[in-house]
């Protein structure tokens, strides 16, 4: 919901562009808005002018993953 957090009412366009642009993997709601989170965060990382030369020269990989809280574990996102 959007209700009752006025700091992040800046992020929330930005938020629900990324979900309008992203495909769904699975039927959790949370975890596609996290997954699709981590996504477009990598992908922003590639076109970064700083580090995509360091990409390009495979000094620098850039890796999508999310800690889950309640189970310790950190998955993988494919890209």
């Amino acid at each position: 919901g959007k209700e009752n957090v006025p700091e992040l009412e800046s992020i929330l366009p930005l938020i629900e562009n990324a979900l309008k642009n992203c495909d769904a993997i699975g039927t959790n709601p949370l975890v596609n808005a996290i997954n699709c989170n981590v996504r477009k965060g990598v992908e922003t990382l590639k076109r970064s002018p700083t580090i995509a030369p360091l990409i390009a020269k495979k000094k620098v990989k850039i890796v999508g993953a999310y800690y889950e809280i309640e189970s310790g574990k950190v998955n993988l996102i494919a890209n």
